[in-house]
């Protein structure tokens, strides 16, 4: 990644909290404009949408385009991106023979990919230099002091694969930061006793993690298996309510960052104490909030670029009188959750299955899944298989499903569970809500 372009925008961002909101919405304009003059010669995609639509790229407002789906990216990838030498073959090979989140596609690319709350894989390509400005939001989220003991920071989290919360903390390792911190990651899918342990030798005075991760260490502080004293903890990549918050910070005894990111965009929105709510992240970002979902704009991703992308999670903007940052405060609690998977192990125990560490594992030709939990040692595994594969390519499908569900649950010793493969010829979205559900809960929970 490239340094220089991090510490380039992240001095460019410390200088935009000085602006007004109105002073930033005009920066972005000028920025997006600037964007969609680079896309309209170098995206196919993107080039037919101008000229269909007769959007003018030097008067052009995000509203001008229309509304880009998930389904659009995976479909139209070949497209969009700007560099005509990636393909979506070439990607889906790469994140098949790779796992390791340092390693770059054509030693040029960073490449993230996940499903979130729709269950569709999707990859999502950066240039160092767009990585380097999409990670510069992260830089100095934690506050720290000069110090002789470098600060321990865990990561707790899907260690293996490429991931935008594993991916930001292992480059970070090899950044500037490691003089400052030692930074370790622990992978979610083992046994939670081994995590326990693992993080108590470790003794870490930053926790970062998945909310519904952070939540169990806290529960197995209060039964007194865990005793960790960290000064600050981070909950990322997952929706934290109120509840949530107060039992973590009551039970550490020290203030919780919450931060909002996603693999398209990463940090997206950032939540400290001190605010009163959380504030989105708009130097390089244009969001258009709605009830039931929100549009959003990247501005710093010139290699897949994504203009008016649709994300499920529903932001409720709040009044902010505070005004610590000229952009928009919005509720904390931000409407996208997934259960984790509580099942029983082979000796008896409650343990989690976090759904990140099934997204991990990218299957070609399985476009969509979901989990029906039947009861805590049996569930159902729903997979909506690509139509244009044969039956030799669909078994093979199937059998990659199996064995990578063997190896989930034989990692966390939960080689009693059963489970059966059903190919689904479709996975609607839930009637009540009109959003997708990857985890039900028991029979009676279907869409």
């Amino acid at each position: 990644m490239n340094t220089f372009t991090l510490l380039k925008t992240k001095f460019k961002h410390l200088k935009s909290r000085r602006l007004s909101s109105e002073d930033v919405r005009e920066k972005n304009l000028q920025k997006f404009r600037k964007l969609v003059a680079f896309i309209k010669e170098r995206s196919p995609w993107y080039k037919r949408i101008i000229a269909q639509h007769r959007i003018d790229s030097y008067r052009c407002l995000p509203d001008d385009f229309p509304v880009l789906t998930k389904r659009d990216v995976i479909e139209n990838f070949d497209e969009i991106v700007t560099d005509r030498t990636i393909t979506k073959k070439a990607i889906s090979d790469f994140i098949e023979s790779s796992k390791n989140p340092l390693d770059l596609f054509r030693n040029q690319y960073y490449v993230l990919h996940g499903s979130g709350t729709s269950g569709e894989i999707g990859f999502f390509v950066y240039s160092k230099n767009d990585f380097a400005r999409g990670m510069a939001h992260g830089i100095g989220l934690v506050n720290f002091n000069l110090q002789i003991k470098r600060k321990r920071i865990a990561f707790l989290g899907a260690t293996t694969g490429h991931f935008a919360a594993v991916s930001m903390v292992s480059i970070s390792m090899r950044l500037v930061p490691k003089l400052i911190f030692k930074t370790k990651t622990f992978e979610i899918n083992q046994p939670i006793h081994q995590i326990v342990e693992q993080i108590n030798f470790f003794q870490p005075d930053i926790i970062i993690g998945y909310a519904t991760v952070i939540k169990i260490l806290a529960e197995k502080q209060i039964e007194g298996v865990l005793n960790v004293c960290p000064s600050v903890v981070e909950s990322c990549a997952e929706p934290l309510s109120p509840t949530d918050r107060e039992f973590i910070e009551n039970t550490f005894g020290c203030r919780l960052l919450n931060v909002y990111g996603s693999t398209e965009f990463l940090h997206m929105g950032i939540c400290k104490p001190e605010y009163g709510g959380m504030y989105l992240l708009e130097n390089d970002l244009i969001f258009d909030l709605h009830s039931d979902h929100t549009c959003v704009t990247n501005l710093f991703n010139y290699t897949m670029p994504l203009i008016r992308y649709r994300m499920e999670d529903v932001l409720i903007p709040v009044h902010d009188d505070d005004r610590i940052l000229p952009f928009t405060k919005i509720q904390e609690a931000i409407g996208r959750r997934e259960y984790t998977i509580v099942l029983t192990n082979k000796y008896g125990s409650d343990d989690f299955i976090n759904p990140h560490a099934i997204y991990r594992y990218f299957i070609r030709d399985l476009r969509r899944f979901q989990i029906q939990l039947i009861d805590k040692q049996s569930f159902i595994f729903r997979a909506l298989l690509n139509k244009s594969i044969n039956e030799i390519q669909k078994n093979k499908v199937l059998w990659e499903i199996k064995s990578k569900m063997h190896s989930i649950l034989s990692a966390k010793d939960m080689e009693n569970v059963s489970f059966e493969i059903e190919e689904s010829e479709d996975l609607p979205v839930d009637p009540r809500t009109g959003k997708f559900r990857l985890v039900l809960r028991g029979n009676s929970e279907s869409v």
